[in-house]
């Protein structure tokens, strides 16, 4: 498992913190929140305390690749509330606090002093018996250079000879943040192996929402079939909505069972292969009726829908067309590349070819941009 990324709008994440947004001179409506984890790969526990030293960021690329550079945090509005949370739950109470942060060559260092209870000492000692977390710190981008913009090359020529990653590693950078504001950081379960991940289950540390997150497959486990539904539904026990969205689509995959809030008495279906939540499960011994279910249902995703923004779609086409400038087009990706140009509207039957390539994605891009523009 290697690194996560989470993105969110900030008013999403955070509704009060759009003086922050505001502070640096962002848009309150579209001012972005992104959690990225990191597995440390140096861990000190303290003698004599119940802490932990660890990486919370470094300039590595991460599977989104992006780069967060570690110079170019502001640290001021974590500094002013340096909770360490579990899972980034908000709910529960802080497992501790940061005590430290310490900029070196490498990346921030935190140090984790964790609090004394029940929850807090059960996840110190799992993390010292071995058993692998990450660190995964919450900002907000201010300023960022994208692969072909003016700074890019430089900064990363810069960080390739620090040693942050290899030079020919360059050309497979979409984005540095080169300019964040962390707001927190949270431990956060990424078990590697089965076992560590059947330890965490047991003792409570992997939280529902990370599901998606750790792997879907446990030594022994047996695969668990489950019967797709198409539409709302009421058993004798359960109120059974589908997710919006994923009606139908799932058949002959990997379906599990998972709890999403055992006190509230909702599970969900859960495709292992999509990694996605196919199916609500409302029992309805806790008082769940079909209407209060479908109003939860409408909340809920309401709060974790994202919104692909006009400026990310022209973003990945930049990021397409430096792809295809590197590599090329096989006969398969010119097929996927005229579904692309069609659904853009540009419906102008042309054999794509790589001397046109640019071009097709400058018409491309200016459709977009005018949409952008309505």
């Amino acid at each position: 498992m290697d690194l996560i990324t989470q993105r969110m709008k900030l008013k999403d994440a955070f509704p009060n913190y759009s003086d922050i947004a505001e502070k640096y001179g962002l848009d309150v409506d579209d001012a972005e929140f992104i959690r990225k984890g990191y597995i440390p790969s140096e861990i000190k526990f303290v003698d004599g305390e119940k802490a932990v030293i660890s990486y919370i960021n470094t300039a590595a690329i991460d599977r989104d690749a992006e780069v967060v550079l570690p110079e170019g945090a502001i640290m001021d509005d974590y500094k002013a509330n340096p909770v360490v949370m579990f899972g980034h739950d908000y709910k529960e109470l802080p497992v501790g606090k940061c005590e430290k942060l310490k900029l070196d060559s490498k990346g921030w260092q935190g140090k984790t002093v964790y609090a004394n209870t029940t929850k807090a000492n059960e996840i110190f000692e799992y993390r010292k018996a071995g058993f692998p977390l990450a660190e995964s710190v919450g900002f907000i981008p201010i300023e960022s250079l994208s692969q072909g913009e003016s700074g890019f090359d430089d900064l990363a020529k810069d960080l390739a000879k620090r040693g942050a990653f290899k030079r020919s590693d360059i050309p497979k950078i979409r984005r540095i943040h080169s300019k964040w504001a962390m707001l927190e950081y949270s431990d956060v379960p990424i078990p590697s192996n089965p076992e560590a991940l059947q330890v965490a289950i047991a003792k409570g540390l992997v939280l529902p929402e990370f599901v998606d997150e750790v792997e879907s497959e446990l030594e022994g486990e047996p695969e668990i079939t489950k019967e797709i539904i198409t539409k709302p539904e009421e058993t004798e026990e359960y109120i059974r909505i589908p997710a919006k969205g994923e009606e139908g689509k799932h058949e002959e995959h990997r379906i599990r069972t998972i709890s999403i809030s055992d006190d509230e008495g909702i599970k969900a279906l859960y495709c292992g292969q999509c990694k996605v939540v196919i199916t609500y499960l409302f029992d309805k011994s806790k008082g769940w009726t079909m209407a209060k279910a479908k109003e939860w249902v409408k909340e809920h995703e309401k709060k974790t829908a994202h919104k692909v923004s006009q400026a990310e779609i022209i973003d990945e086409i930049d990021y397409l067309k430096s792809l295809i400038d590197k590599e090329g087009l096989s006969e398969e990706a010119k097929e996927s590349f005229e579904d692309l140009m069609r659904i853009s509207g540009y419906d102008n039957p042309v054999e794509i070819e790589e001397d046109i390539t640019k071009e097709s994605l400058k018409i491309l891009g200016e459709i977009i941009k005018e949409q952008m523009e309505v």
